[in-house]
């Protein structure tokens, strides 16, 4: 059970609520990731239990709450079972309760439709509170047949089937249903069924427990399934299964607290936030300790008086990620969602941590800032360490997040760029698209593949638009990444322009290169203009290059399709010294490109009479 005391450094659970605050207060300064530049990861990973364990604490229903369980946690430790029960489970559980097991006082057991969950606020952090405490609300219906024989009940904003019925204590409803086979019995999952009187009884009816282990608990035991207890697994599974005093595979027994405290579970958080952002701007701290909502929540939540500017400073501190504290004017303003991803991706560098952040967006993406959208491309692109081992879930969420994020780039670059307005660097461009490239491997997933390839021309198009416009200038070091853009090839007449100026000062190898780029992509005027440079460098070479050198200059040419008229001439020089083998290739490269020339039929009848074809 975590020991939200020890998290605060607090000995005495005994201690007062000036004795909590302090030693929050003390630890938000010490443990603030800014302070720890080498060890964020670890700083960030304190302060986050830090935060919790203030958030229960301060909290006097939820400290009670956790307090309970402890003590009880502590008793079976300690060898000493509950005391006696002052009644039957029947006089003694709430009408209607949430029900947590013991040992997680942060978990509800929860249902969406007919499935089952075992949440925190945490795990669904979209859903409204009132939503989500909603769904986490149960009944019992009692039967007559045998002591304490029941049926666990929703009745929840989404729990059909006679909810009205349910509430009013007659049958039918929504139930916690499972089953086990009796020729092969094993754990059961659990979900809602509907089951009226006399239905089903052996997968709805349970026996109302009070546990053996723990002061205020209870089990639920299988009716018909002697030693099947409801069973929970960390860290959200809800089974009904086998269950002995000496098992520590998962926790049966249940505080089950009464559904009118609620409220009371609010975090400060989902009090503040709202309240903040009805502001519309930096609200100072003054303002906020007179809202009435907060006001309220201190007073009939908390129950204490509101807290001093310090007290605020101190947690706004503490929860950075959320908050933008400004100590010059005493203001705070909520962060927007993608300020909170990119806060969230800032902090984590692992791949699994990167694609559950990004997984679990939703538009929060659209506006991300571009280098929180590079550093997370950069962590996606790298090939898993563990590919051989990997878990489903793992899987799942790097394949959603590598989608999520490249089919959002286009989105965040126009922002970046604020629609053509602001000028990215070429080279950081550049690097995207290579990084882009490599998302999901040498062989992606189709879907992937054209997710990859539209972001690849959303950089493109930015690339483009910034040459054509003027206001980024093409250097020879960038010329064959540009050339390998999808849709270079539109761009032919521009970049030939562009880099009309570079073709004298390359040498021979740099030509060739961007001859064959230039090629592949359909940039004709480029391939030209560069082939054009190659062979009068060739030319002018000394010593003068073998015929072989000359042959395979001539059908790198030929394939990329440049100067075909010039390459057919030069290969009828050649072809009464060339090798058959090395005249064949050059032939067939230009013979590819479609092109057929008397000069180029010349060759080809040389090439029929060489003796040494074959070979």
């Amino acid at each position: 059970m975590i020991n939200y005391y020890a998290d605060l450094d607090i000995e005495d659970e005994n201690a007062d609520e000036a004795a909590i605050k302090k030693a929050y207060r003390k630890l938000v300064l010490k443990w603030h990731p800014d302070k720890h530049p080498e060890s964020r990861e670890e700083a960030e990973d304190k302060i986050r239990k830090i935060n919790a364990a203030y958030e229960v604490l301060s909290n006097p229903t939820k400290r009670q709450t956790y307090d309970d369980q402890n003590r009880a946690v502590k008793r079976k430790k300690q060898g000493f079972g509950p005391p006696p029960p002052t009644g039957a489970p029947r006089m003694r559980i709430p009408k209607e309760f949430m029900m947590m097991p013991i040992g997680f006082p942060d978990k509800f057991i929860r249902y969406s439709g007919r499935r089952l969950f075992v949440h925190g606020r945490k795990d669904d952090p979209d859903v409204e509170f009132k939503a989500f405490f909603e769904d986490t609300k149960w009944s019992l219906w009692w039967l007559p047949e045998v002591n304490n024989m029941c049926r666990v009940r929703a009745l929840g904003s989404k729990a059909a089937g006679e909810k009205m019925g349910a509430a009013a204590g007659l049958c039918g409803g929504l139930n916690l249903s499972f089953y086990i086979d009796p020729n092969s019995p094993t754990n059961s999952e659990v979900c809602l069924e509907d089951a009226r009187k006399g239905e089903k009884v052996d997968k709805v009816n349970f026996i109302a427990v009070t546990s053996p282990a723990y002061e205020g608990a209870f089990r639920f035991e299988a009716a018909f399934r002697k030693g099947y207890y409801l069973v929970f697994f960390p860290p959200n599974h809800l089974r009904v299964a086998p269950y002995g005093e000496d098992d520590d595979r998962g926790v049966a027994d249940f505080a089950l607290v009464d559904f009118n405290v609620m409220f009371k579970f609010i975090e400060m958080d989902e009090v503040l936030q709202p309240c903040v952002a009805a502001f519309k701007s930096p609200v100072t701290l003054e303002k906020l300790r007179k809202d009435k909502y907060i006001l309220k929540y201190f007073q009939s939540i908390l129950q204490k008086p509101v807290w001093d500017n310090e007290d605020f400073i101190t947690y706004f501190e503490g929860h950075w990620e959320t908050w933008d504290y400004d100590k010059d004017s005493q203001t705070v303003r909520l962060r927007t969602k993608e300020e909170q991803v990119a806060q969230m991706l800032a902090s984590v560098k692992d791949i699994d941590s990167v694609s559950a952040i990004v997984a679990g967006c939703k538009e929060d993406l659209l506006n991300l800032p571009l280098q929180a959208a590079v550093r997370s491309l950069v962590v996606l692109a790298a090939a898993p360490k563990d590919e051989g081992a990997l878990d489903v879930t793992k899987t799942i969420n790097r394949i959603s997040a590598q989608k999520k994020l490249l089919s959002n780039l286009g989105s965040i670059l126009g922002n970046a760029t604020k629609n053509g307005e602001v000028v990215l660097p070429l080279n950081d461009l550049l690097d995207m698209a290579d990084l882009v490239g490599v998302v999901g491997g040498a062989s992606p997933a189709s879907d992937l593949l054209q997710t990859r390839q539209a972001a690849q021309e959303a950089l493109a198009g930015i690339v483009f638009q910034q040459l054509t416009a003027g206001k980024s200038k093409l250097e020879v070091s960038f010329l064959s990444r540009i050339l390998m853009l999808p849709g270079a090839g539109r761009e032919d007449a521009v970049l030939a322009s562009m880099s009309q100026p570079m073709v004298a000062d390359v040498g021979l190898e740099e030509a060739q290169e961007f001859v064959k780029h230039a090629g592949a992509s359909g940039c004709v005027e480029v391939a030209n203009s560069f082939a054009t440079s190659a062979l009068m460098m060739m030319d002018f070479c000394m010593p003068e290059p073998s015929t072989e050198e000359q042959l395979k200059v001539l059908r790198l040419l030929g394939s990329a399709g440049a100067a075909l008229e010039d390459v057919a001439g030069r290969l009828a020089n050649l072809a009464d010294t060339a090798k058959a083998e090395a005249l064949a290739e050059a032939i067939l490269a230009v013979g590819e490109r479609g092109f057929s020339s008397d000069t180029l039929a010349q060759s080809t009848k040389s090439l029929a009479v060489k003796a040494d074809l074959s070979q």
